[in-house]
């Protein structure tokens, strides 16, 4: 009923997909990418009324303390860091928020 499939046209289809394994094994381990110096993770959009939220200096820009997810917008794509990216500066915004130095 079943015919037996010779050995060497597993290795043509392993090589076949190898090109595509590579691309997805990073998307595997968790999708983050080094952003920085921190692991980070490219988002499609920022929450609503991200601006509403606390925000403290980093870099070119401002990170977004969003429910104690950090989002920043880098190179023109938002970002959410897996942690708090070092070097972030927690000081008081034109907002009034609260002070905290790192």
């Amino acid at each position: 009923m079943f015919k037996r499939i010779p050995t060497h046209c597993f290795s043509v289809v392993a090589l076949a997909f190898a090109p595509a394994l590579a691309l997805a094994l990073p998307a595997c381990a968790g999708g983050y990418v080094d952003v920085d110096g921190s692991d980070a993770a490219y988002v499609e959009t920022a929450p609503v009324g991200i601006e509403a939220y606390p925000r403290y200096a980093f870099g070119d820009g401002y990170v977004y303390d969003v429910n104690g997810r950090y989002y920043h917008r880098h190179e023109g794509r938002w970002v959410v860091y897996r942690h708090a990216p070092a070097g972030m500066a927690h000081v008081r915004d034109e907002r009034g928020r609260a002070e905290r130095q790192r």
